[in-house]
């Protein structure tokens, strides 16, 4: 191959890179300005099974670190899931999975603090319902189960 075409090839392959990359920043960021503090993906809010299955499926420990703390720590998402366990004792929290429950499921996918006014709507879920929430994403991971979300602040959505 020529030179000259050879050089000429790999500054389009470049241009066209640097034009994508320009194009994925300017939506990123119209979509962080429009949805204020919401975590989107290609404009929308993921379902929480998608992004269950995409954050602890395909990226890797140091990714999913990275964009925890970039992206997603702090910022409000509304999700379904299927209840695992409520209380209303202490702290108004449920434990919820991204698939209906099975006789035996071990750990959870995510774990919901709410506030107190909506431990009345607590009392209306049981095992195995699905429930809609509204909360911010504060940490991932603990020492059993590094597979779990864990969410504060939340309210309940009507379905």
């Amino acid at each position: 191959m020529d030179k000259k075409l050879k050089i000429t090839i790999d500054k389009i392959i470049l241009l066209a890179l640097a034009i994508g990359l320009g194009i994925f920043l300017v939506i990123n960021q119209e979509n962080k300005n429009a949805n204020e503090g919401l975590f989107l993906v290609n404009g929308k809010e993921p379902s929480f099974y998608d992004y269950h299955t995409f954050f602890f499926t395909i990226l890797d420990n140091d990714e999913r670190q990275e964009i925890f703390n970039t992206e997603i720590k702090n910022r409000y998402v509304t999700w379904e899931f299927y209840v695992k366990s409520s209380g209303t004792s202490g702290e108004y929290q449920v434990l919820g999975l991204k698939d209906p429950p099975k006789e035996y499921n071990i750990g959870s996918d995510i774990g919901v603090s709410f506030k107190k006014e909506e431990k009345s709507k607590l009392n209306n879920y049981s095992k195995g319902d699905i429930m809609k929430v509204k909360g911010r994403i504060i940490k991932y991971g603990n020492t059993i189960n590094a597979h779990i979300f864990y969410m504060d602040n939340a309210i309940i959505l009507d379905n």
